[in-house]
């Protein structure tokens, strides 16, 4: 019993006892209530310790190789043959729903230093993100300390609708361009499946960038759904302007080519944008 109790008092258990003992100590209150409670006590503390060790899930087979692809190619570093780890990760998970889920875990993983491989990975995985996957990467984008860009363009491949709530909300207002920036990249790819209300909201923020911000953010948004005539009227406008600069009038250029405008109508415009070249004999 002498050990029992010293082992108890290195894990940091003490006043815990066994009922037996409380019956051959003098002077201890054996009453069942105080049993009872110091009982409680006991697996509290016994809870709380072992919660306190560290112990590691042991991951399914998808899981696992798809945690050894993405630590193989930290490894690598500049060495690594991109497009060869995104064919190994799209093997890996079109044969496992575990290793989009495990992939999820380890883009969060992933420091400031690891940008490009985390967005290789992200790309990877999109096609991928089923509910448990985005609730993953949506708690990623929480924490600044994540790859916030990468967890966005991860997310574009999800059909849940709070990712499209998420993405106008980050493309909005999200004070980091980059997140801002890969926002937009995913509404264009979703756009006319999103509710009207989320359209509407995404459209006000892309016109305001075209005119005003990221030029390019709000063209991608833009260039994705159709044109009112006021709109078209609007784009031909700044496209023409010679007081606005080239970037919003190339990105006003792009979004009237990806809606329909005919080439004999742009042509002109682009003219004033790209001269020829000069010749020289």
């Amino acid at each position: 019993m002498a050990r029992s109790r010293a082992a108890l008092v290195v894990l940091g258990l003490t006043a815990t006892f066994a009922p037996g003992d409380a019956a051959s100590s003098p002077g201890v209150d054996t009453a069942p209530a105080l049993v009872a409670a110091r009982r409680a006590s006991l697996e509290r503390s016994l809870g709380a310790f072992a919660a306190r060790i560290a112990s590691r899930t042991t991951l399914s087979p998808g899981a696992e190789q798809a945690r050894a692809a993405l630590e193989l190619a930290r490894r690598r570093g500049k060495s690594l043959d991109l497009v060869a780890y995104r064919a190994t990760l799209t093997a890996i998970l079109r044969t496992s729903v575990d290793a989009a889920h495990e992939l999820a875990h380890c883009l969060r993983e992933l420091g400031r230093a690891d940008a490009t491989l985390a967005f290789s990975t992200a790309l990877a995985l999109a096609p991928w993100v089923d509910a448990g996957a985005a609730e993953t990467l949506l708690d990623g984008l929480a924490n600044e300390a994540d790859p916030r860009p990468a967890l966005v363009v991860a997310l574009r491949g999800s059909a849940e609708p709070r990712v499209d709530r998420a993405l106008v909300a980050l493309y909005e207002a999200d004070p980091d361009a980059a997140v801002r920036g890969a926002a937009a990249g995913a509404l264009a790819d979703r756009l006319d499946r999103v509710e009207p209300e989320l359209v509407r909201r995404a459209r006000a923020r892309a016109w305001r960038d075209l005119e005003e911000g990221d030029a390019g953010s709000g063209a991608d948004v833009l260039g994705a759904g159709m044109l009112s005539g006021s709109e078209r009227d609007r784009l031909m406008r700044l496209a023409s302007s010679s007081t606005a600069d080239r970037a919003r009038r190339v990105a006003a250029l792009r979004v009237l080519a990806s809606t329909g405008a005919r080439p004999d109508e742009l042509r002109p415009i682009l003219d004033t944008l790209m001269p020829p070249s000069r010749t020289t004999n």
